[in-house]
């Protein structure tokens, strides 16, 4: 049977009101982990130990429901804002953002990196990033704007539930100003840099990073340039490159304009949780959707599915994830997914997987010695 949701409003924590208002996007904005591709070098350059910082975001980390062909993985868009700002209490380094921005590659974006980078010009490179940013990173946008000899890249989140913006503002713009600095040398500088976000203590870094004025509290987070920047000639443009990336693009946009079943929207609802050592509960979902639990549960049933079964399948991937990816032993990671001990952990991976944690980690590791 279809289950129709509704958002409650922000500190409403009765059921929704549906007299009025709009069904809500069940979904959590995810982005794509080719963007926090080297936090782990950064962090241990910066002093900080990455193991520490990482092990814990491992088990978010997931093939795309709503993007099958990304051939990569991702994680919850508010699970890598706060990664970042916790890189940058970990460190001490308060400009972990700006400074992990601007050692970043574009290339290492994937497809949308070489779309800006083998363009023609200027304007085409961030026109094409800025129309598939939202394959990389939903419900988030950049925008060109030009405003007669300024242009702006405008960079913003559009989802209110993610508060974790300052480290992730810095190293978004940051990473776009270095790329233009690596492609045109002294040719490339901003006029001036805005953040939406209040400064710290060292604000003189931001100016000495982007070799302008930065200023703070504003409305949007933008980079603020010479509109003539815009029709500089790209040092390598490749349009046959182009024409097959924007087919990628288009065909994996095909793959995802689709409506999520229930049980896809309770599997990221749930997702959200697992990996931070909670354990999501049937109401506090149903709360979450604004439904009854009834409706969620027989919602999940006539998709031949139920809480419970979606919980466990995704501890086990969230735990198998973590066996795979780092030495962790089997309480902490029993910890980690949800369970009170590694004998119950045990149990329910046995029950999925049909082998022990250990044994099925000694095969995974060492699939030679078995």
């Amino acid at each position: 049977m279809p289950v129709q949701a509704y958002c409650r409003e922000k500190g409403v924590t009765g059921p929704a009101q549906r007299i009025g208002q709009r069904p809500c996007d069940l979904t959590d904005p995810e982005i794509l982990l080719t963007a926090a591709k080297g936090i782990d070098e950064t962090t241990r350059r910066m002093g900080g130990d990455p193991d520490r910082l990482l092990h814990k975001y491992r088990a978010l980390a997931h093939r795309p429901q709503n993007r099958p062909r990304s051939g990569t993985d991702a994680m919850p868009l508010r699970d890598y804002t706060q990664l970042l700002e916790e890189a940058a209490e970990l460190t001490g380094n308060e400009h972990f953002g700006l400074e992990f921005g601007e050692t970043f590659l574009m290339t290492d974006l994937g497809p949308i990196g070489y779309l800006l980078i083998h363009a023609r010009t200027v304007r085409e490179g961030l026109q094409l990033f800025a129309d598939h940013f939202e394959d990389l990173q939903e419900r988030s946008a950049i925008t060109l704007e030009v405003d007669g000899d300024l242009a702006r890249i405008v960079y913003r989140i559009d989802d209110p539930r993610i508060r974790h913006r300052r480290q992730d503002a810095e190293f978004t713009l940051g990473m776009l100003n270095a790329a233009f600095r690596r492609l045109f040398g002294t040719r490339w500088r901003a006029m001036r840099v805005d953040f939406t976000h209040l400064p710290l203590t060292r604000r003189y870094h931001h100016a000495q990073y982007f070799d302008t004025g930065v200023e703070f509290g504003k409305r949007e987070s933008a980079l603020l340039f010479d509109r003539a920047l815009l029709d500089l000639a790209m040092p390598s443009p490749d349009p046959l490159l182009i024409e097959h990336l924007e087919s990628y693009f288009a065909r994996l946009r095909a793959s995802r304009h689709h409506e999520p079943s229930l049980a896809e929207v309770v599997t990221r609802q749930v997702g959200a949780e697992v990996g931070h050592g909670r354990t999501p509960r049937l109401a506090d979902v149903a709360l979450e959707l604004g439904i009854s639990e009834r409706a969620l549960n027989r919602g999940l049933a006539a998709e031949e599915t139920s809480f419970r079964r979606i919980l466990l399948h995704v501890r086990i991937e969230a735990a198998s994830r973590l066996l795979r990816d780092t030495a962790m032993p089997l309480t902490e990671i029993a910890f980690e997914v949800g369970y009170s001990d590694a004998t119950a952990f045990s149990r329910a991976f046995r029950q999925q997987n049909k082998l022990a944690p250990q044994i099925w980690r000694r095969q995974v590791l060492h699939p030679a010695q078995m």
